[in-house]
This record gives structure tokens, sequence and C-alpha cells, in this order.
């Protein structure tokens, strides 16, 4: 779903462009993190209940892994630093910087990311994903003041309402 993302950014800003504004956002690929980061928990949790060293550590590595990508992105902006290349040069790393979720590059930032996991590490406790939900809005807050990412705050008011069952209408 993030390469869709990315095809549909690309073409959107051929066809409505915008002097040097381009489309960026894409919370796939932080959706997509977050899910690995979840099974990771998972086979690190089931590693250590079960006492499989290798179920552990190939946890570990998948939870690692979304850092690791984020090296070539690093390598890549760094090259972008110079200043003989072409703009064309500059699309085509811009894209594979973008093409391969990493923790630099998705919607959010890692905050999002480990946002997720809390949320599924806590998934059977309501009360402890709105204390995570509001430290975070609180930790965003604190770094960026001017951001309003920190009204995320406010999803706290229907987590806390939602009582599990489907609404009939």
């Amino acid at each position: 779903m993030t390469w869709f993302m990315i095809i549909g950014n690309m073409i959107v800003s051929y066809f409505f462009t915008n002097g040097q504004v381009g489309l960026a956002n894409n919370a796939f690929g932080a959706f997509f993190l977050a899910g690995i980061s979840s099974c990771a928990w998972d086979l690190m949790v089931e590693g250590m209940k079960e006492k499989k060293l290798y179920s552990f550590w190939k946890g570990l590595g998948l939870f690692l892994l979304p850092i690791l990508l984020a090296l070539p992105a690093l390598f890549l902006l760094g090259y972008l630093a110079s200043e003989n290349i072409s703009p064309l040069m500059v699309q085509i790393i811009a894209f594979f910087i973008m093409a391969i979720p990493n923790i630099l590059v998705v919607e959010g930032g890692d905050v999002m990311v480990y946002l997720g996991l809390f949320f599924y590490i806590f998934r059977r406790h309501r009360m402890a994903q709105m204390v995570t939900l509001t430290l975070v809005s609180l930790f965003v807050y604190l770094t960026d003041p001017t951001s309003v990412q920190w009204m995320m705050v406010f999803a706290v008011i229907p987590m806390y309402f939602y009582n599990g069952e489907k609404v009939v209408v």
C-alpha cells in the first residue's frame, strides 16, 4: 500500500505543481512499521515465556529492522547534500528513500510507530492505552509546542466511552 501512495503522490505532484512543495505524507508506512514492531514483540515475548532463544533473537532482529533500514536513507540523504546533483537524481533518490519504510521517513516518525506498538502491548488494558496516548501527546507538545499533533490527546474521550461492541443504527 505504501508504494501505491508514493506513486499516487508522484502523479498528483506531476499534474498539480505548487512550486517546490510536494506530497510526502503516507500513514501506511507507519502502520507497516507498527505491525512489524508488534510481530517482533510477540516473538520476543514467546521467546521469553517458552525459553526459546531463537524466537527471542528473531524478534529482536525484526524489531531492529526499521532502524537498520534507516541507514541507507541516511547515506542517500548525505549524498543529497552535495551541490552538484541533478534534479532528476534528487527525485530518484527521494523515491528510494520513501519506498522503503524506515523509522526516519514514516508519517509521525518513530513516536507514532512506538505509539502503535504500545497500543498493541496494552490492547487488553484500555486505561493503559489512554495513559500512553496522554503521555505521548504531552511529549509531543513539550518537544514542539507549535505543532498541532499534541491534540491527539482528545482521542482519549472516544476511547474512554468505547465499550467494544458494534454500533447498531
